[in-house]
This record gives structure tokens, C-alpha cells and sequence, in this order.
């Protein structure tokens, strides 16, 4: 999956959260891009891969 791609190519904690940020999860009606940071998600998914 592309959270298990990022998982292993990330640096450090830091680098996961900010490259979980950038997965567009949604588009709007207009077409834009919904992603996980703007959902205000990437903090409990770089929680819930910390100890995987």
C-alpha cells in the first residue's frame, strides 16, 4: 500500500509525518485535493506506524 511505501522510505519520525501529510485521500467538487494534513490526520497515522 502507499502508507506501507512511505513507511519505508521515510528518514525519521518527522519525515514520515510530513510525507503522510502529502497522501491526497479525497478531491473536492471542484477537483482540488483533499490531503491527510489537511484532514489534520498525518499526526495519528505517523502514531499508529511508530512501532510497526
Amino acid at each position: 500500500s502507499e502508507i506501507m511505501a512511505i513507511f519505508c522510505l521515510a528518514t525519521d519520525l518527522d519525515d514520515l509525518k510530513a510525507r503522510l501529510g502529502r497522501i491526497v485521500v479525497a478531491y473536492t467538487r471542484d477537483r482540488q485535493p483533499v490531503t491527510a494534513a489537511d484532514l489534520k490526520a498525518e499526526g495519528a497515522l505517523t502514531a499508529v506506524l511508530k512501532d510497526a
